[in-house]
């Protein structure tokens, strides 16, 4: 039996014996490798990482006696299988042919990222910058604006192209990459319910750092009112 028509034969059993209506999607999410949600009382939706197709069967057995029982303890150790999960590189996105843009209007990205590294770290992390493809809001009001994202894959700090603006603060720059960079030197960890935390305790004591860390958080919102205000 192939690992995914093992999963089906499980799905099948759920239904035929303990009467829940599993509607299941088997995924490649990088970042969370189960969720679990129910719909009624003999219905739940399920995600999970396609490498669970090769869980042991006392995991399946353990998957199975938290949907149907809601049992914790069989939980966790679904979730400890869940932390054990190594992503595929093959597996993941390929990269996007974007040409590295380091030099805007008003800020020279390499500059400011070596600028960093020098300044606030000891050992500083292996990192490449650029600026991001400005692209249009699909809705006619910005819910948010991701202004910075840290690419573990090509080592690449991303900054949004809206921010070269004169009326941008430099420490704001310097803020975003020193928070993307932050990203670099505490990857993610894995939480006991199987999902990737990003913003955990050692990378919020490591964010900490930063001066004015509050001024800056502040300062993310008031740029964003402003961006809002002007159209874009």
């Amino acid at each position: 039996m192939t690992p995914p028509d093992r999963i089906g034969h499980w799905v099948h059993q759920l239904l035929a014996q303990e009467h829940q209506h599993v509607h299941l999607t088997l995924t490649r999410n990088r970042h969370s490798m189960i969720r679990f949600h129910r719909t009624s009382p003999r219905d739940c939706t399920l995600r999970m990482h396609e490498q669970f197709t090769r869980a042991p069967d006392n995991v399946l057995h353990d998957l199975a006696a938290f949907i149907v029982h809601k049992d914790p303890v069989a939980w966790k150790r679904v979730a400890a299988f869940a932390r054990t999960i190594e992503v595929d590189p093959k597996t993941e996105k390929p990269k996007r042919n974007q040409p590295r843009k380091t030099k805007g209007r008003y800020f020279d990205l390499k500059r400011e990222l070596e600028l960093v590294r020098t300044r606030y770290f000891t050992n500083s992390p292996e990192a490449e910058i650029t600026w991001g493809i400005l692209r249009k809001s699909r809705r006619r009001k910005r819910r948010s604006i991701r202004f910075g994202s840290w690419h573990e894959n090509e080592k690449l700090v991303r900054i949004h192209p809206l921010l070269d603006q004169n009326w941008v603060p430099i420490e704001f720059i310097h803020y975003l990459i020193y928070h993307e960079l932050c990203h670099a030197v505490a990857k993610p960890e894995t939480s006991e319910s199987g999902r990737n935390r990003i913003h955990h305790r050692a990378f919020k004591d490591l964010e900490s750092n930063f001066p004015n860390l509050k001024a800056m958080e502040k300062m993310t919102t008031d740029i964003f009112k402003r961006l809002c205000k002007e159209g874009c």
